[in-house]
């Protein structure tokens, strides 16, 4: 990713909107939104979006059964390698 490309004041975004908007629908890179040089925000086309959140509910799913796991491995449930 090229950061220095993909990173835009929140006063250019506001008057650039539209142009930004086709810009990540055509290249699919996330746009970072500033606010007094710092980040504030991140935009991104909705199927980015669709797979960061199946990442983190699979991320989610794994942890929970990690921690199922090893309470029924202490309790001497789990099973054994």
């Amino acid at each position: 990713m090229r950061f220095q490309h993909d990173i835009k004041p929140v006063p250019a975004a506001q008057s650039e909107f539209l142009r930004m908007l086709r810009a990540l629908k055509r290249t699919g890179r996330p746009l970072i939104l500033t606010e007094g040089g710092k980040p504030q925000a991140v935009l991104v086309d909705v199927p980015s979006y669709s797979v960061l959140r199946d990442i983190a509910l699979l991320i989610e799913v794994f942890g929970e059964g990690r921690e199922r796991a090893g309470r029924l491995r202490a309790r001497g449930l789990g099973r054994r390698r």
